[in-house]
């Protein structure tokens, strides 16, 4: 996996997507609204993208089942793709991000000085840990 360049570092196409290459070829995913990515994070199996609109978290989509060929040989690798489990916007560019050492979430930086802590929960479950603790 890597961020996109583009032409150069300075060319206003750089860090707007995320190539993802494996042996079915590649995949891309792009930045929301034209955001710039800044960092990345791996946190319990999903990726974790700090952009200049805040944070959003992917994981691999679902492959479909493959099925043999008709002359018996194991079907191509499906090229990977990306899906969004969940998004925050954040006021300035996320720039640095730490996964949480309990699992579950990360501790985020932004550019202007903002700092906190996502937790992304399941609609119907009760978070890990409560603002109180």
């Amino acid at each position: 996996m890597s961020i996109d360049a583009g032409k150069s570092p300075d060319a206003p196409d750089a860090a707007r997507s995320l190539v993802i290459e494996a042996p079915g070829g590649k995949g891309r995913w792009e930045a929301p609204q034209g955001a710039r990515i800044a960092c990345l994070a791996a946190v319990e199996g999903q990726l974790w993208v700090g952009h200049t609109r805040g944070i959003t978290v992917l994981r691999q989509a679902p492959l479909p089942p493959a099925a043999p060929g008709k002359d018996g040989k194991p079907p191509p690798a499906p090229v990977p793709q990306l899906e969004t489990v969940a998004e925050v916007r954040i006021p300035g560019t996320v720039t640095w991000m730490f996964p949480l050492r309990t699992g579950g979430g990360a501790a985020w930086v932004s550019r202007i000085g903002g700092m906190g802590v996502c937790e992304f929960v399941p609609e119907g479950e009760e978070p890990k840990r409560k603002s109180s603790d």
